[in-house]
C-alpha cells in the first residue's frame, strides 16, 4: 500500500496520520499537524527521507552506539569523545557528507583543513566503516597538509 495521508479521528486526534510502505519501508506515524497542505509537505519530506536513506526507525544504530562499539572493539578514542557529544543520538543513515562537514566546521572552526581531516573525517569515517554503514566522505581540500622541502647544503652535510 503506498504512503498517504489518514484523516484526523473524531475524538482521537487532531493530526493527520502517514501510513502504508514505500521502497519496502513500513511507515505508520503522525504528521502533527492538523493543517492538511503543511501534513501533505511531511509526506513529501518522508518519501525523500526514505528515497535517500535517512528515514529512521526507532531503534536504528544511532552514532552514539556505533563509537562506543567502535571504542569497545579496540578503536582510537583520542578524538570520538568530542564527537560523539555533537552527533549523540542521530541515526547513522542520517550522517552523511554535509552534516560531518558542519561538524568539522562546528567543533573547529579556527582549525586548518588537515587538521579538521585528522580529528573529524577520519574517526567518523573509521566509525562508520565499523559501523557497517555506507562511508563514502569526501575529505577537505588541503587534508594532507602542505608539504614542505628541506634540503642541505654541502656544508651542512658535512658538518653533521
Amino acid at each position: 500500500m503506498p504512503l498517504k495521508l489518514i484523516l484526523p479521528r473524531a475524538g482521537m486526534s487532531k493530526n493527520w496520520r502517514i501510513r502504508g510502505t514505500y521502497l519496502r519501508e513500513r511507515v505508520d506515524q503522525t504528521t502533527g499537524t492538523p493543517d492538511k497542505k503543511l501534513a501533505t509537505k511531511i509526506l513529501a519530506k518522508v518519501r525523500d527521507d526514505i528515497e535517500r536513506g535517512a528515514f529512521s526507525r526507532p531503534g536504528a544504530p544511532t552514532f552514539a552506539d556505533a563509537a562506543l562499539k567502535y571504542i569497545e572493539a579496540g578503536g582510537e578514542e583520542r578524538f570520538v569523545l568530542r564527537l560523539a557529544d555533537h552527533f549523540g543520538e542521530t541515526p547513522l543513515a542520517r550522517i552523511d557528507q554535509a552534516a560531518v562537514d558542519a561538524a568539522a566546521l562546528a567543533l573547529y572552526p579556527r582549525a586548518t583543513p588537515a587538521t579538521r581531516n585528522r580529528q573529524v573525517y577520519s574517526p567518523v569515517s573509521a566509525i562508520l566503516k565499523a559501523a557497517g554503514a555506507a562511508d563514502g566522505l569526501k575529505r577537505p581540500k588541503g587534508a594532507r597538509g602542505t608539504r614542505r622541502l628541506f634540503w642541505l647544503t654541502p656544508e651542512q652535510a658535512s658538518a653533521l
